[in-house]
């Protein structure tokens, strides 16, 4: 490639890059990380918008990142992650960016992450495909494991690894929200995230909604990041070594409410409803055996299958209540959600 269309291409990418507003989701967050992922991705993108749920008075208010590119949206509390992504959305869509970007405080994007990730858009477009989302490859920081994408099949998930394919883009069915670029077609034709889930299964609802629409997401290997998921992660032998992300009580909570709300949906497919059933059996069995909280972990479970099944949702306030309104027996330590 000349020297001319060299230039040429990089004034491409900065233009495209420029289009794009990363969305950072930020909660009770250490202040110094946050600046250092804000003022990077400053660098990366037009817009960088931080929408803050944190709910303790040290965190309500967050003092403006060094940078002239940063829009922080107080919440005034913790409103959901579902909320505050749509307030992000609606700001970029509002100031007319063509992109974007989803992510997470705790996220440490590659430096050529968004620029891998809008090759890797402009290339399925030119296939004459509409991508819903384009996702990011991650190492996971709890066990130093690279990630997978997953493919529905009909005998349920397919993983797919850098190691088993020689493609740097690949098709899949899910795509967890951080490092997750969104183009403003998209989002206007399969709408804005379910604030009614609160948290989790928000990614996994919209890829579903947006696939049922004819959409398509991809995953590219090339543009990587590190993520945290949980709050920590436990190495196992269940048929071979494996990595489980460790969640407190209230997040097991709001995945069971969350996984028995999407079974209902007409546009998730029965593979996927089969998949997450199984899903929560390992997760009940794993909790039950393995971690401390069990008694609490275990009834905040059966109390999101009710809420489930009820049609509660929203967020829960807390776990005591909670528990009390599916009929269970209050646990002795109470758990503020």
């Amino acid at each position: 490639m000349s020297r001319d269309s060299l230039a040429a291409e990089n004034l491409v990418h900065q233009h495209a890059a420029h289009s794009v507003a990363a969305v950072i989701v930020a909660y009770e967050p250490d202040l110094r990380t946050l600046e250092h992922l804000s003022n990077i991705m400053s660098q990366q993108c037009g817009a960088v918008i931080i929408v803050n749920n944190s709910e303790s008075e040290a965190y309500s208010n967050l003092p403006r990142p060094l940078n002239s590119a940063t829009i922080i949206l107080n919440n005034g509390g913790n409103q959901g992650i579902a909320h505050a992504h749509n307030r992000g959305i609606e700001w970029a869509l509002a100031h007319e960016y063509d992109y974007v970007l989803l992510l997470d405080q705790d996220s440490q994007p590659a430096p050529d992450m968004l620029r891998q990730l809008l090759e890797a858009h402009a290339m399925i477009k030119a296939e004459g495909i509409e991508p819903g989302a384009v996702g990011a490859s991650y190492l996971e920081a709890h066990s130093g494991q690279r990630s997978f994408f997953l493919r529905l099949r009909r005998l349920g998930f397919h993983r797919i690894s850098s190691d088993a394919t020689d493609e740097p883009v690949v098709q899949v069915d899910h795509l967890i929200s951080s490092g997750m670029l969104i183009s403003r077609k998209a989002l206007i034709l399969a709408g804005l995230m379910d604030e009614s889930l609160f948290i989790d299964h928000v990614d996994s609802e919209w890829c579903l909604r947006a696939r049922a629409k004819g959409l398509r997401h991809f995953g590219c290997f090339n543009a990587t990041m590190r993520h945290q998921l949980g709050d920590k992660s436990l190495r196992l032998w269940f048929g071979r070594w494996r990595h489980y992300s460790v969640h407190s009580p209230i997040r097991c909570y709001y995945i069971f409410r969350n996984s028995i709300h999407l079974m209902s949906l007409s546009y998730v497919p029965l593979r996927w409803k089969w998949m997450d059933l199984r899903r929560l059996l390992l997760l009940s069995a794993f909790h039950a055996i393995f971690l401390p909280n069990r008694v609490l972990t275990l009834r905040l479970m059966l109390t999101g299958i009710y809420h489930g099944l009820r049609g509660i949702d929203g967020k829960i306030r807390d776990s005591t209540q909670a528990i009390k309104t599916a009929g269970l027996r209050s646990p002795s330590a109470p758990f503020h959600g």
